[in-house]
């Protein structure tokens, strides 16, 4: 994954690279929360609809280990599901102000939170 501000279109969503370091992701295919989760493996992902999407974000170059993803204040995963269209976008606002990411910041975060 590029570190490089723009878009990335995979088989199932796109994800977004910010400037901030953040990545937002947005997928709606088969085995994501949304929809299309059980649809048949013969469906065409070229031309997927779905009224609802899986969302997440994570640190540009700190995709690989979700302990640095962003975590939802509602849920228990890094993941949310069947979001719908206005929460898609909304999602994507917030992520594009989040702050830049400084990995050594929320390490520190992180085990000040879970030791209170």
């Amino acid at each position: 994954m590029s570190n490089e501000v723009g878009f990335t279109k995979g088989p199932f969503g796109f994800q977004i690279n910010y400037a901030n370091g953040w990545t937002a992701s947005v997928q709606w295919g088969w085995g994501n929360y949304c929809r299309n989760r059980n649809s048949d493996s013969d469906y065409n992902p070229d031309f997927l609809f779905s009224p609802n999407a899986e969302i997440a974000a994570f640190p540009s170059d700190k995709h690989y280990s979700q302990d640095y993803w962003y975590h939802f204040p509602d849920e228990s995963d890094v993941v949310k599901g069947w979001v719908n269209v206005q929460e898609v976008m909304e999602f994507l606002n917030l992520v594009s102000n989040f702050v830049e990411f400084n990995p050594e910041a929320y390490i520190f975060e992180e085990c000040e939170t879970t030791d209170a």
